[in-house]
């Protein structure tokens, strides 16, 4: 029912300049607050931007075609899984802390599981693809991946036990802390993934207004100094963004 009601809210934007913001890792407790938050701060720019969060990739994939972004903000895993087939091309990175990369940790609430051998035919949680996961925690494994749309849904599987452990990024599992502090007491990461790139601002295959992207990656260019600026990205857990093309290039 809820995937019902958010594919009928999207219909209006069809044809629009839309910017979508999909990044399964993000502060997601408050879509709602976020995508506010997002649209006072780009539609200061023009009243033409709707920014429209969302936060499976069911729905993102399902809808994709009918908004068409001008512009999105996506996941470094979604960018490099998906850049040949929606044609994107990436103008920034977020930074948080001046760094451009994050992790993932696999935790767990069972003290008995204290390394990945120890989750041999048992249920792990996780918002990612189940060949990303495999990825990510060295490669095929007698797991049972539960796929769930974001992190904090694999938190929660992990909470009330219909999962054995939960793949999470670190800022997800800040975020828990906070708000359950009596249950995180009993996690247990067990495991690092790789650095992973935090996510990009990318033109896609529907891109067709140059002179609005020219203008829109200028404004975002002081994001961090601008009032409504600032108070979206830190709702997003970033500090501000780079285009070195260096490093754009280096994303996978």
């Amino acid at each position: 029912m809820l995937i019902t009601i958010l594919l009928m809210n999207f219909s209006i934007y069809a044809e629009e300049f839309n910017i979508i913001y999909f990044d399964p890792d993000g502060n997601l407790r408050n879509i709602t607050s976020l995508q506010s938050e997002g649209n006072k701060y780009f539609q200061s720019l023009s009243p033409e931007i709707n920014f429209l969060v969302i936060a499976s990739e069911q729905i993102l994939n399902t809808e994709i075609e009918r908004l068409k972004p001008q512009f999105m903000i996506v996941q470094s895993l979604y960018y490099s899984r998906q850049k040949g087939s929606l044609g994107f091309k990436p103008y920034f990175i977020f930074l948080t802390k001046d760094n451009y990369f994050y992790h993932k940790k696999i935790i767990t609430m069972n003290q008995e599981i204290k390394s990945l051998d120890d989750l041999d035919k048992k249920v792990v949680a996780s918002a990612l693809p189940k060949e990303i996961t495999r990825e990510l925690t060295g490669g095929e494994r007698n797991w049972k991946i539960l796929i769930v749309p974001k992190d904090m849904d694999a938190l929660m599987a992990l909470k009330f036990k219909q999962a054995d452990a939960a793949l999470v990024a670190e800022n997800s599992l800040e975020s828990f802390k906070k708000l359950d502090p009596t249950d995180s007491q009993n996690i247990n990461a067990i495991f690092t993934t790789k650095s992973i790139f935090l996510p990009l601002g990318v033109t896609t295959k529907y891109t067709t207004n140059k002179e609005m992207i020219t203008k829109l990656t200028e404004f975002m260019k002081k994001i961090k100094t601008d009032a409504n600026g600032s108070a979206f990205i830190k709702m997003m857990n970033f500090d501000d963004i780079s285009d070195n093309k260096k490093t754009l290039g280096s994303v996978p």
